[in-house]
């Protein structure tokens, strides 16, 4: 690679030139600016992986050389075009036709789904997205995409001329139309079902459902993590079972705690639990993990008494101490627990009077700060939701005429003011009836106005 300047001020040129590897650019004379500029385009096409009109630009040179009987340059680009050909074997998701599409894959499992975009722009992949979904119930696939793709296209400046989808969506027709307004051309949407096109889709397919695993499954050695964790805390056997707890809070009020399950390999999202502290005001951290531990455990004592094998708390030595505290007063001071520290990432175990210590790379360990990580997202969740069902109530109340039964089926039906904002009279009829749905649609509708013109 030359550091020097292309200026054509050397006086002559350098080994590569003689290799016929290098134009010359830097004695003048040797080349011409149009046909550097040539080379430099047809590098940056090579190098995109745009080889189709590379292909067709030197095969058109190679005949124009051979009808002017120039054979050595015909032949040299003869070689090239044979070897550019040769590594650009194209992968299944490689098209020789100048294609510019979007391929979608969609994983669904329960309440939890993933999405890839495969964006495909001159026949090549040049890009990769993921979108992530989680609801209270179980999704519909077909509902998912068509609830997404309006709101992939309303934020996407360039529009590609086909989406190829797994499955029919409802209000297809509406959103080509939408998109090819946008576009200014016929955009299509596409259900192949054989050939390349058909294997793409299963290969984004396959992308869904490895970034499915990637967000949602936690255990990275099903086997490994479990067998090392015993090995470190002095387990009788490896866990199957383990339950990890966080706080949550906001300035100390609305403290909620958290508790995620893993069972067997995998998270257990249906058995999440969280606990709001009630038992004292303020912000007390050991509190609230000895309220939620003692309430946890009860519980479990009183209606099956069978409990998990491994006990996991986010926080340090005083943490530990607190759930220790709690589980000695159901006298289950055997039940194995273990505090993760965030700082050092380190363990604290009871009667232990040094924190161990693991390797970052330890299996047992990144188990326990997935877990952590896990329990800490749930309780901001859910404190997150909690806050904004509070600010809801609050603004309903604001609305003459509504009392707490009818903020109560506002709330269940719209979930937050700015989708009740959003909803048409005739949905607010529908939860109110035509009178005072028609009062409170008109009420909503003036008071967004008027905190709009305020913000």
């Amino acid at each position: 690679v030359c550091s020097i300047e292309i200026d054509g001020g050397l006086p002559r040129p350098c080994l590569y030139h003689d290799m016929k590897r290098c134009l010359g650019p830097c004695v003048d004379g040797l080349t011409s600016s149009a046909e550097y500029a040539d080379a430099v385009e047809a590098a940056r096409l090579f190098l995109a992986g745009k080889t189709a009109p590379l292909t067709r630009s030197l095969r058109a040179q190679m005949e124009s050389a051979s009808e002017s009987l120039e054979f050595e340059r015909a032949a040299r680009l003869r070689d090239m075009l044979q070897e550019i050909e040769r590594q650009s074997v194209r992968s299944p998701l490689s098209s020789v036709h100048d294609e510019d599409l979007d391929l979608f894959g969609v994983a669904v499992h329960g309440n939890q789904a993933s999405v890839s975009i495969l964006v495909m722009r001159g026949g090549q992949v040049l890009d990769r997205r993921e979108v992530f979904w989680e609801g209270e119930g179980a999704a519909s696939p077909a509902q998912l995409l068509s609830e997404l793709l309006p709101q992939i296209y309303d934020q996407t400046t360039f529009l590609p001329k086909e989406l190829h989808l797994p499955f029919e969506v409802d209000g297809e027709e509406a959103l080509a139309d939408w998109m090819s307004e946008r576009k200014g051309e016929r955009v299509y949407l596409r259900h192949p079902e054989r050939g390349p096109k058909a294997e793409r889709l299963r290969i984004a397919a396959k992308d869904a459902e490895f970034a499915f695993r990637r967000r949602f499954r936690i255990d990275p050695a099903r086997d490994a993590a479990p067998r090392a964790l015993a090995r470190h805390l002095g387990l009788a056997k490896p866990p199957r079972w383990i339950e990890g707890f966080d706080i949550s809070n906001l300035q100390g009020t609305a403290v909620i705690a958290s508790m995620v399950v893993w069972k067997d390999g995998r998270i257990r999202k249906g058995e999440y639990r969280s606990f709001n502290i009630r038992s004292f005001t303020g912000q007390d951290d050991f509190r609230s993990i000895a309220e939620a531990v003692g309430r946890r455990y009860r519980r479990l004592r009183e209606e099956s008494g069978v409990f998990p094998d491994l006990v996991m708390i986010d926080g340090g030595r005083g943490q530990l101490g607190a759930a220790a505290g709690a589980l000695a007063e159901l006298d289950l001071e055997s039940l194995p627990l273990v505090a993760l520290a965030k700082q050092e990432e380190e363990l604290y175990l009871p009667g232990a009077p040094e924190p161990l210590r693991l390797p970052r790379r330890d299996e047992g360990l990144r188990l326990l700060q997935a877990l952590r990580d896990e329990a800490h997202r749930f309780a901001v969740s859910k404190h997150r939701r909690q806050r904004t069902n509070a600010s809801l109530r609050s603004r309903l109340e604001e609305i003459p005429g509504v009392g707490p039964e009818r903020r109560k089926l506002l709330a269940k039906r719209f979930g937050t003011w700015e989708t009740l904002a959003g909803a048409s009279v005739e949905e607010v009829q529908g939860v109110l009836g035509e009178s005072l749905g028609a009062a409170v649609h008109r009420f909503v509708g003036a008071a967004t106005a008027e905190s709009a013109e305020i913000d």
